[in-house]
């Protein structure tokens, strides 16, 4: 059919190189666009999924049909750059590719629909059409690994450049751990689910061999003065024989990287420019100021102001937790390495993002 074309689905490592391919057919002049206002990156187990759980109850906001539309990160476009630039010829076609994976086009028309024969209903009654919610629908996607793959900020930034990002940045000690519970095989322990991403990081030159304290100093100069080679070492360890996604990634894969905030959001930084770019377009908080006060009300207020909705009445995050169960222990010497493989790109992180980050996650 001349009026179909295709978007390519790239399966490879956790940066996009390419193992195999498949293919989507899209209907080039017929299938819609839909731009998302908001896209939800990072952080696996950093309380992403509890989040669009809060946000599916606001009457205002539609969230993709997939669970996670994994687009940004498996399917490239034909004539996109090795950074993932996305070239403005193919933009429409590879967003009409990310309409028909991520969204139900009749549930955001109808939702539309509504809104405005409530917003018209109610300019009828008052003479006015302000409501006590927003004045259009806000569509959302979640996907956490775009935080973590370093073609989807190009991407999105070429294709979908006025959606805002939002990311959750959770204790990287307790996300790792929280990711081995819900992966755990009954095999590994904790401390052998990790260590083969540690070999990795240190193939890599992101973790020294010697694992004393005197590297963070070193670390974080190199993250300072030395951008270009540290950048090039996270290259290096996305690109690493051993990150092979295939259909499932091996057990402890990225467990530590994943909290290697700084270098991830660095490729953002990039992608981005200016600071007054990144602060209009991306909204970083902790996920720990997600949790619930003792009466179960969750502030969301940073997050609807930010994607411009109102906020919600009540938000009872005691209905939405979705807590790992489990009766696994954290070794205090287990936990005292990773504290000290974290503190280094912890205080870059503070030092990139401002003083509220200050000595998060210090203890």
């Amino acid at each position: 059919d001349n009026n179909k074309a295709t978007v390519k689905r790239s399966y490879g490592n956790a940066n996009g190189h390419t193992n195999n391919q498949s293919e989507v057919a899209v209907e080039s002049e017929k299938e819609p666009v839909v731009i998302p206002h908001a896209l939800i990156i990072g952080t696996q187990k950093g309380g992403t999924e509890a989040l669009v759980a809060y946000l599916k109850k606001h009457p205002d906001v539609v969230c993709s049909t997939r669970k996670e539309a994994h687009y940004f990160d498996f399917f490239s476009s034909p004539n996109e750059s090795p950074n993932g630039t996305i070239p403005q010829q193919d933009v429409q076609q590879y967003l009409r590719g990310y309409t028909a994976r991520a969204y139900n086009v009749t549930k955001i028309e109808n939702a539309r629909a509504q809104k405005k024969m409530l917003m018209e209903k109610e300019r009828k009654a008052t003479g006015t059409a302000t409501t006590a919610t927003g004045k259009e629908i806000v569509i959302i996607e979640k996907t956490p690994i775009y935080m973590f793959h370093d073609k989807a900020p190009l991407r999105i930034q070429s294709t979908l450049p006025k959606t805002k990002l939002i990311v959750l940045l959770r204790d990287p000690v307790e996300r790792a751990f929280s990711n081995y519970k819900m992966n755990r095989n009954g095999k590994d322990t904790f401390e052998e689910w990790i260590e083969k991403d540690i070999e990795v990081l240190k193939r890599a030159g992101l973790i020294p061999n010697d694992e004393t304290r005197n590297h963070q100093r070193r670390i974080i100069d190199w993250i300072e003065r030395n951008s270009t080679d540290f950048d090039r070492a996270w290259k290096k360890y996305l690109t690493d024989k051993e990150m092979k996604r295939g259909s499932r990634p091996w057990g402890g894969a990225t467990s530590i990287g994943r909290g290697m905030y700084v270098a991830q959001l660095r490729v953002f930084w990039r992608a981005y420019g200016s600071e007054k770019e990144r602060r209009k377009q991306i909204l970083i908080i902790k996920s720990e100021n997600m949790r619930p006060s003792k009466d179960g009300h969750v502030n969301l207020k940073n997050i609807t102001d930010f994607i411009g909705i109102p906020e919600l009445d009540s938000t009872n995050g005691n209905e939405v937790i979705h807590a790992t169960k489990g009766d696994y222990v954290l070794r205090e010497e287990t936990k005292t390495r990773m504290r000290n493989i974290y503190l280094p790109y912890n205080l870059a992180l503070a030092k990139m993002l401002g003083p509220d980050w200050q000595n998060t996650w210090s203890r």
